[in-house]
């Protein structure tokens, strides 16, 4: 499995040539939403390091930790050692579509998506003292009824049928698939 802080550096990573890079802020908000829809598509965790409700939203410690000293500043490098090739291609998949939905939210927007009423945030903040642990189970069940775009399968249904079915019946795709 991997790390939060792999996912963080895959964040950043993609993110740093973009218009809204990472934030910390921003970063532990795109983990929260990553740990949510890995945990509602693909039934298991991304990563076992826990997210906390703070006051200002849901946030994993040591990666907060790790990049305070940006401030409110994007986050111009990946910390230690990453590499893509940690990620399994489900993984990759989960993280790209979280990217394609979040992105073009603001950071104050996406504050807004993590506090939502009756949400994992908002039900761990209100229930226990600040800084404690949002529950794997709530995230799943809460996830579950948001829409995360699949970008390969909806890729492949905006362009329709392609490719052919080989001697043995498998499907055979185009390289640009």
């Amino acid at each position: 499995m991997v790390r939060a802080i792999d996912v963080a550096n895959f964040f950043i990573d993609r993110m740093k040539d973009t218009d809204d890079p990472m934030t910390n802020a921003r970063l532990n908000k795109f983990l929260y939403f990553a740990q949510g829809h890995s945990l509602a598509r693909l039934g298991t965790p991304l990563f076992d390091d826990d997210i906390e409700a703070w006051i200002y939203g849901p946030v994993i410690k040591e990666i907060y930790n790790t990049f305070r000293t940006y401030g409110k500043n994007p986050i111009q490098t990946t910390s230690g050692s990453y590499s893509i090739e940690l990620f399994t291609s489900e993984q990759l998949t989960l993280l790209n579509d979280v990217i394609a939905k979040y992105n073009h939210s603001s950071t104050g927007r996406l504050m807004d998506l993590s506090h939502e009423k009756d949400g994992p945030w908002d039900k761990t903040y209100s229930e226990c003292a600040p800084d404690c642990i949002i529950q794997a189970d709530c995230m799943r069940l809460w996830f579950e009824d948001i829409h995360l775009p699949n970008s390969v399968l909806d890729t492949i249904m905006n362009r329709g049928t392609a490719g052919y079915r080989d001697s043995d019946g498998y499907l055979v795709l185009p390289k640009d698939y």
